[in-house]
């Protein structure tokens, strides 16, 4: 049954990673689905994650925050190229974190 709610775990922010993981949702009232995650980013300020789903809708959380996500897992057309590519990419999304020291703040005093 389509509609019937899969797994949906508890994740830090940090860890949740474009093509594994999606979010059980709906848009406009219709019925339910995972909604893969294709894209996260940093906030300017390094304090959120943003992240832009496969209906290209968007959502953001802080990098501690837990986050409900549907475990995806790797499906029969992904190589393994691509997803050793994928885990180093998730691997080094930590480090490019922007500056979120007070400096760095919006206080129209940004040092960059």
């Amino acid at each position: 049954m389509p509609d019937e709610a899969p797994l949906i775990v508890q994740k830090l922010g940090i860890n949740v990673t474009p093509w594994d993981h999606g979010i059980w949702c709906s848009i406009a009232g219709g019925p339910p689905f995972v909604n893969e995650i294709v894209v996260r980013r940093w906030s300017e300020d390094g304090r959120r994650i943003s992240i832009m789903l496969d209906s290209l809708n968007f959502d953001e959380f802080a990098p501690d925050e837990m986050v409900s996500v549907v475990e995806l897992g790797r499906r029969p057309h992904q190589s393994d190229e691509a997803v050793e590519r994928r885990a180093k990419e998730n691997a080094a999304f930590a480090s490019l974190r922007p500056d979120s020291s007070p400096h760095n703040q919006g206080t129209g005093t940004d040092v960059y």
